[in-house]
């Protein structure tokens, strides 16, 4: 059974490494269209629709470079804002990794676990020990994000980025 618990957790934390690579590379990928923004480049499958777009935004903002700087500097702020910093991990995100510890710690002991087992003395240690592990969880998506932000630069090699995706979520799993 420990061999099967060590490889659904090996296997959870390779997806877990994986997507958030992912999401880092989006992230900066977002950050720096936003911050070389050009409406000129910008594709349109009619003509007739760029020039229109133009002809608003110029009507709108003045020029098309005023409605450029708005998207690099104003536009992207809130953005950013609303992506939150780059280490930044919601706690939505985490509560359900704690919340279903929790719920099996309170399942466990609603029937008996173990804690009619453990010596009076030893039970504030044990109860400490079961908090600090909800405490740990807790920490392991954002830890595991800032690992994944460091490794979030795709190399060339199909096989380098598997490997460093490996690498990643064996730190995570570590952690965890």
């Amino acid at each position: 059974v420990f061999q099967i618990c060590v490889i659904f957790f090996a296997i959870c934390f390779l997806l877990l490494a994986n997507s958030l690579r992912r999401y880092s590379r989006e992230v900066r990928f977002l950050k720096r269209q936003l911050c070389e923004f050009n409406v000129e480049s910008a594709q349109c499958s009619v003509e007739d629709d760029r020039r229109l777009v133009n002809n608003t935004i110029r009507q709108w903002f003045g020029s098309l470079e005023a409605f450029n700087e708005l998207v690099r500097t104003t536009v992207a702020k809130k953005v950013v804002s609303a992506i939150g910093p780059n280490q930044h991990f919601p706690f939505k995100h985490t509560l359900p990794i704690v919340l279903l510890n929790l719920l099996y710690e309170m399942d466990f002991i609603g029937h008996g676990g173990f804690w009619d087992q453990v010596p009076e003395d030893r039970l504030l240690q044990e109860a400490c020990g079961s908090i600090s592990w909800l405490l740990l969880l807790s920490t392991l998506m954002p830890a595991s994000l800032r690992i994944s932000q460091l490794a979030a630069k795709r190399p060339e090699l199909y096989w380098k980025d598997l490997g460093t995706t490996g690498f990643v979520g064996f730190l995570a799993m570590l952690y965890g």
